[in-house]
């Protein structure tokens, strides 16, 4: 019997290896496929995308011929976010749709930024980034390194910045929510993705930590994956 697929989503300026410690808790489960996006890792010669619906197509090119399979997506953060639009998408072309989708250290789509940070001077732009924790604590100790990495991360938080949320669109999938209790939302606007997903109750699962609780939980997080 093949083993399931695991779709996985990053945050901003994520790539394809930010989830690469997950394999050894999956792999007797899963064959893990780290969706990637233009303009970083093997795709770097590509332009960068910053209209979230250019990001959907994409993604769902990348996965259209694999969903013959059963398969579950997780995204964290604006991979969250991307997760959900692109089960949407997978579901109104009436295709194999997910198992479940695990969306972590994301809001539900109806919550509008706190703070518009892709527009952000040089300087404002670093000091939210290093209080958002999730890098080493040296990679600001090179600039050149901060060069390449900024547009990256500048086009990804417009993607999710400039998303417009029209109406609560329900999937017909499971949706498992999982929330660092010192994130900078409201497990109540963690919550509301409840009203995004016709199945109920909502499976929600907190944790200690912050944005990025999720590296200091990684067993605990793929338990959640393998479960039904």
């Amino acid at each position: 019997m093949p083993k399931k697929i695991l779709f996985t989503l990053p945050f901003a300026g994520g790539n394809k290896f930010s989830f690469r410690n997950y394999d050894s808790f999956l792999k007797d489960d899963f064959e893990i496929n780290a969706l990637e996006l233009p303009g970083r890792g093997g795709r770097f010669s590509e332009d960068l995308l910053t209209d979230i619906y250019n990001v959907i197509e994409d993604l769902f090119k990348q996965v259209e011929d694999k969903l013959d399979r059963d398969y579950v997506i997780y995204g964290h953060s604006l991979g969250g976010l991307l997760a959900y639009l692109l089960t949407l998408l997978i579901e109104e072309k009436n295709l194999n749709k997910p198992l479940k989708l695990v969306i972590s250290g994301k809001a539900n789509p109806s919550m509008k930024p706190k703070t518009i940070k892709h527009t952000l001077a040089h300087e404002s732009f670093t000091y939210n980034l290093k209080n958002l924790g999730g890098m080493p604590a040296n990679f600001f100790e090179h600039p050149e390194l901060f060069d390449l990495f900024e547009p990256i991360l500048r086009a990804d938080y417009q993607v999710a910045e400039c998303f417009h949320f029209n109406e609560k669109r329900k999937v017909d999938t499971k949706i498992s929510v999982l929330y660092g209790k010192d994130e900078s939302f409201s497990v109540i606007e963690a919550l509301e993705w409840k009203n995004f997903t016709h199945h109920t109750p909502l499976d929600f699962q907190e944790f200690e930590g912050g944005h990025f609780f999720i590296y200091n939980h990684i067993q605990a997080v793929c338990e959640i994956i393998k479960e039904p």
